[in-house]
Order: C-alpha cells, then structure tokens, then sequence
C-alpha cells in the first residue's frame, strides 16, 4: 500500500479527473489518427466524435476545479435533490434549482436569487461547494466558467431564460464584515 502525506494525497486526487479526461482525450486522438490511414471512414468519424467528447469532459473538468478551487470561507453548503442549502455562521437558508431566477458574484460570495426575491448568499470558500457547481450546470444555459469572481463588484452572471428577475427583498452587507 502507498504511503502518502495527506497534502500529497489531497494534491493527487483534486487532479484526479482532469487527467482521467486528459488520457481518454489522447487515447481517442490516437484511435482516430490511426483510423485514417485504413480509410474507414466510420472508425474516424466515431473516433474523432468521441474525442470531441472527451476534449469537452476534460474542459469541463479543468473549469470546475478552476472556479471551485479551495478556499477557506465561512459555511457549509449542502446540495442534495436539486436543493441548494447553505449553513452560515450568521445565517443561511436552502432554495430548490427551479426557484432560482439569477445568480450574482459579489466579492467572494454568490448571490442566489428566487423567484419571490429571497436572496440567499453563500461564500464561495465554504465547506462542501464542489457539488455547486454540477448542479448549477443542469439550470439552462449556465456556464460553470463564470463561477469565478473577476471583481469585487456585484456581477450578473447567470438570469433564467424568459423571465424579469425580482429585486432582492434583503440588503446583502459586503462579506467582509461577517467575520
């Protein structure tokens, strides 16, 4: 049995699917170089379908450890059920997926809002948002790629298709003053 220090351990499975994806994409090229030279055009037109795939998996993948890379921050998040529930230390609160209507970044901290116009924020560093982000991808047109805050300015990131966002009925205080 391997014996590994537990940083090295935490290290090696956080690049556990990235590279998963990253050896099925290069295995896949590989079948589909070595297809066109036969001039079966099934085995290249399968082949190079399935890298596409793979490739798509391995972005994918590298853009959820990107935006979901581990932080310390306040809170634990729950999802379960295609319910988002958030454990904070001043507060928290759970919304279903079909409730949501838009998604804000602000300073660190994601602002979920409902369709009635509760707000629900939860920090991005808190503990369990890995599964956020695979259930943030079933809502329409979301990109995992925009999880990442690029600014300490309230952003827009996400709105439900068809539909005018309410206003949030609660004032959000800057997450530097939850500590």
């Amino acid at each position: 049995m391997l014996n590994l220090r537990p940083e090295a351990k935490a290290l090696l499975l956080r690049w556990v699917e990235p590279t998963l994806w990253a050896l099925a994409t290069l295995w896949l090229a590989w079948r589909t170089a070595s297809a066109i030279p036969s001039q079966s055009w099934v085995g290249i037109v399968v082949a190079g379908t399935m890298t596409l795939i793979a490739a798509a998996g391995l972005r994918n993948a590298l853009l959820r450890r990107r935006a979901l890379q581990e932080r310390r921050g306040p809170g634990i998040v729950i999802v379960d059920e295609g319910r988002i529930s958030y454990l904070g230390p001043l507060g928290g609160g759970t919304m279903a997926l079909e409730e949501i209507s838009r998604i804000e970044v602000y300073d660190e901290t994601w602002l979920f809002t409902g369709r009635d116009g509760t707000l629900l924020p939860i920090s991005s560093g808190s503990e369990g948002v890995a599964p956020l982000a695979d259930a943030l991808a079933a809502l329409p047109s979301f990109d995992v790629a925009l999880l990442r805050p690029k600014s300490v300015k309230r952003q827009e990131i996400w709105t439900r298709p068809g539909e005018d966002p309410p206003n949030p009925t609660v004032p959000l205080a800057p997450p530097s003053t939850w500590n």
